[in-house]
């Protein structure tokens, strides 16, 4: 920027800029009219108005310019009065101090101006309601409906693998075993109403669960601390069926529902069917169910043959081509209850049995001794199972007792491990568990 052209109404120049305004800061060709006079101490630093000086001007006959000379004429002459007296400092000469200009006092227009009354606003109510204690304990996931019937498969595991937290611990077709948080075996739990399965499938991969997951009208997934309900065993969690099997509640109607279903890849044909009727204050359901399918389908060999070389330095002596091997499977069952209801509760009792073959996918062996078979050798498991359950509630009518629940399951357990048809290892769990369940509340609502 151009400095600003001479003027007879300021007393100073651009030399006498020159000598308090160091190059470094200001260089040449950077002078104005606001800057010199800032480094002179004329204008105060912290007037808004100085800035607008600072920019490009056509000439000192602008009305702000004319304004701004006549009010610092005098203050002008003094300040450059003031700077010709002091002499210039000598190598031999001790350096004086220069006396700083005194900062001009600020008018009381320039005060900033009272705050405002402060403002009362209008209160603003907030309610919120408790959740249960129950619920927020009780962390836990539930598949029923619409939901359960189109994700139900030949499996339990099958069946939740796509809930969250939850995956299928698969043995061929015909096992699948929910794992929870990537807990399985004895620390995931199993159970039928409340009761345990009390079979032998947390003993063994290859082990199937007695439970037919097309029956199921809910599935629960519990995790943390409410399995503690389920005994200290299941710290990876539980998965509770509730099929129905001891009617909790007197039908409106009777009716009959029948499920059948194909599966293309393996044949698969599955038939399930239930009825619910009551008379007069007796409630009543049987089921019946059954599945069959054939070896499951594949492209190309069932067994990748050099891995296994390289794990048993061997081959295996049983392959196939398009098909895996010993896959096929046939289960059925069916189980009776029935409920008496009163005015304070029920109590009912079922009676249920599960049978199933089903064969392990063929491998280089499945010898418990750990050897490797030279010959073909088809594992087959033949499972069967009785159980009797009895279940019934209590309400009481108190200001912090809810109600009080008896369950009783007694099953007889046994399988058989068939080699090439033949028994070669034996299962049998016999079991009876109770639970006696107070529901109460810490204080009355």
């Amino acid at each position: 920027m151009n400095p600003p052209p001479h003027s007879s109404r300021l007393p100073f120049h651009r030399a006498q800029c020159q000598r308090f305004c160091a190059p470094s800061v200001y260089p040449p060709g950077r002078f104005t009219l606001a800057t010199c006079l800032l480094a002179l101490g004329v204008l105060p630093s912290g007037l808004s108005w100085a800035s607008e000086l600072e920019e490009k001007h056509t000439g000192a006959g602008t009305p702000a310019l004319q304004h701004l000379a006549q009010g610092i004429t005098q203050p002008a002459q003094a300040a450059a009065a003031t700077a010709s007296a002091i002499p210039a400092a000598s190598p031999n000469t001790p350096a004086t101090p220069t006396p700083e200009m005194p900062t001009p006092k600020t008018s009381a227009a320039t005060k900033p101006a009272a705050q405002a009354e402060p403002m009362q606003l209008e209160a603003i109510e907030v309610n919120a309601t408790r959740e249960p204690t129950a619920q927020e304990i009780s962390p836990q996931s539930s598949l029923k409906g619409t939901a359960l019937q189109q994700r139900g498969s030949s499996t339990l595991g099958a069946t939740l693998q796509d809930e969250l937290g939850v995956a299928n611990a698969s043995f061929g077709p015909n096992v699948g075993l929910p794992v929870i948080r990537g807990q399985q075996g004895p620390r995931t739990r199993v159970m039928i109403n409340g009761v345990g399965s009390h079979d032998v499938s947390a003993m063994s991969p290859d082990h199937g669960t007695t439970v037919e997951a097309l029956l199921a009208k809910e599935i629960r997934v519990l995790r943390g601390p409410a399995t503690i309900r389920n005994g200290g065993g299941a710290i990876g969690g539980a998965v509770e069926v509730i099929d129905g099997r001891i009617p909790e509640r007197i039908p409106t109607r009777s009716s009959l529902n029948t499920q059948v279903r194909h599966g293309s890849n393996h044949d698969e044909d599955t038939v399930v069917s239930e009825l619910n009727t009551s008379f007069r204050q007796l409630a009543l359901h049987a089921n019946l169910h059954g599945r069959n399918s054939n070896d499951i389908e594949v492209p190309g060999a069932a067994i990748d043959q050099a891995a296994i070389t390289r794990l048993f330095y061997a081959p295996s002596p049983s392959n196939t081509r398009g098909y895996t091997g010993n896959t096929s499977a046939r289960s059925h069952g069916g189980s009776v209850g029935a409920s008496l209801f009163g005015e304070q509760g029920y109590i009912g009792v079922s009676l249920s049995r599960y049978a199933s073959n089903y064969g392990i996918p063929l491998g280089p062996a499945h010898s418990h001794g750990g050897a490797v078979l030279d010959t073909p050798e088809a594992v087959r498991i033949d499972m069967q199972q009785e159980r009797l359950d009895l279940k019934g509630e209590w309400f009481i009518e108190n200001t912090w007792l809810e109600s009080l629940s008896l369950r009783v399951g007694k099953s007889r357990y046994q399988h058989d491990e068939l080699s090439n048809g033949q028994p070669q290892t034996r299962f049998n769990n016999d079991a009876v568990e109770s639970r006696l369940e107070l529901k109460h509340h810490l204080a009355h609502a």
